[in-house]
């Protein structure tokens, strides 16, 4: 699968990128393009002015999603963490088992 996300602001870390598109491939990006210069043959999807960051990297995660971890140290309790922090572009939390 292999379409274009348009309409954003691409944040990199080191600038901000307007007018351009960001085209995915296979879930993986493969390049920044003038919005101009994206191939007719893929969909657009219209971000409608939204911004494109990095996720983060959580380093420490006490609790989320009602559960606190010390309390509740289960396969469950960390799933529910995960997806309550990802609402807040948190993709990964470092965890020790």
């Amino acid at each position: 699968m292999k379409y274009a996300l348009v309409n954003c602001n691409i944040y990199t870390g080191n600038e901000i990128i307007c007018n351009e598109a960001i085209i995915i491939e296979n879930n993986y990006i493969k390049s920044l393009v003038d919005v101009s210069k994206v191939p007719s043959d893929i969909d657009f999807i219209d971000l409608g002015g939204l911004s494109v960051a990095p996720g983060f990297i959580d380093l420490q995660v006490n609790g989320g999603g009602g559960y606190f971890f010390t309390d509740n140290p289960t396969e469950e309790a960390v799933s529910a963490i995960f997806e309550a922090h990802k609402e807040f572009g948190t993709t990964n939390f470092f965890y020790l088992q």
